[in-house]
């Protein structure tokens, strides 16, 4: 996969293309969250991990290993609390009316309606999903054939000024997108044909204080080179932003709304071949780099900012580019210093 490969990510390179399934286009409620055997994840690849409000911690979307898994084996879901890891769903085999795993999926939480959306994402190469996938902290429901293509790795964030989920480019299995669509929980609709150009995988995020869906770097379609550059959505159209003072280019990166800090924290990401470990933190017109101690130097992990106990919560990912090997730790920022936090 000619997208994979320009990031320099060999995460997907092991994959076997295998079958996609068509899922049912009627909804069936799974039953309620069992206890697992496992007492914490094994991370997979290019998971996500979001607050959830209404349970009041944040959600490991997990991937699929590195190398593929089982077709049929359940997308799981697990609930970081500070403490301890909790099993949410997935556990045992693939249940009707669950979602499959895959990696590269596009995850949002639509704080409205207290729901985890969920977007395509895919189990080989050039097998993109076109699913859309809602949890409401007990059962899910599920749509198929709602983009009419696929998509892998595209940018999504609840925009909570328009009650909308909205989701920004991907790969279709052809072409890296430009397009931006919005979710109101039942019907997606294309909401501007042009917006940033086409890139994978940037960081995007939404800035409650200014009302703007924000997105960050990434990497051109042609070449391996990353980008630096900041793109506003105001819900009508993407704006550049000129004459701030970027992070840098960089792609794989991390980014949470900070709310006691009242802007938006981006972290670590890779320029090749290089990896970071900082911290940036956006106001709406600038980038400031956060004196802090102990980044780990990450990229294509997990991030969260935990509302509950004012912390940003960090999950496995990568040191470098092509890495086999994912971490399996948790790291917490406390608004000084990132420590690791260790499952008791």
């Amino acid at each position: 996969m000619r997208l994979v490969l320009l990031v320099g990510v060999l995460a997907l390179a092991g994959c076997t293309a295998v079958p996609s399934p068509t899922p049912s286009l009627t909804p069936t409620p799974t039953a309620a969250p069992t206890t697992a055997t496992a007492t914490q994840p094994t991370i997979g690849s290019w998971h996500a991990l979001v607050y959830h409000a209404r349970l009041g911690m944040s959600v490991l979307v997990n991937g699929g290993p590195d190398s593929g898994g089982a077709p049929e084996a359940p997308l799981e879901l697990w609930g970081w609390n500070g403490r301890v890891w909790r099993q949410l769903s997935g556990a045992g085999p693939l249940k009707p009316g669950e979602p499959r795993w895959r990696n590269f999926a596009s995850v949002a939480y639509d704080t409205d309606r207290g729901v985890l959306v969920v977007h395509g994402g895919l189990q080989g190469r050039g097998q993109p999903l076109d699913e859309t996938w809602e949890w409401d902290g007990q059962t899910w429901r599920g749509l198929s054939g709602a983009l009419s293509k696929g998509r892998e790795g595209a940018g999504m964030a609840y925009d909570a000024a328009r009650r909308l989920t909205v989701l920004v480019g991907g790969f279709d299995g052809t072409d890296i997108r430009t397009d931006t669509w919005g979710w109101d929980g039942t019907t997606w609709r294309r909401l501007a044909e042009d917006g940033p150009s086409a890139r994978f995988p940037g960081l995007v995020a939404y800035d409650p204080v200014r009302s703007v869906v924000v997105l960050y770097g990434g990497h051109a379609v042609e070449g391996p080179a990353a980008l630096g550059d900041t793109w506003l959505w105001n819900g009508q159209s993407w704006r550049r932003v000129i004459g701030q003072s970027p992070p840098g280019p960089r792609v794989n990166v991390g980014g949470a709304f900070h709310t006691r800090l009242g802007q938006l924290v981006l972290v670590g990401g890779g320029s090749s071949p290089s990896t970071m470990d900082d911290m940036w933190a956006w106001n709406g017109t600038t980038w400031t780099r956060l004196p802090t101690s102990g980044v780990p130097q990450r990229q294509a992990f997990g991030l969260a900012y935990d509302a509950t106990r004012d912390r940003l919560v960090l999950t496995g990912g990568l040191d470098q580019p092509g890495r086999a090997a994912r971490y399996q730790d948790v790291w917490e920022w406390d608004g000084t210093r990132f420590a690791e936090a260790r499952p008791s």
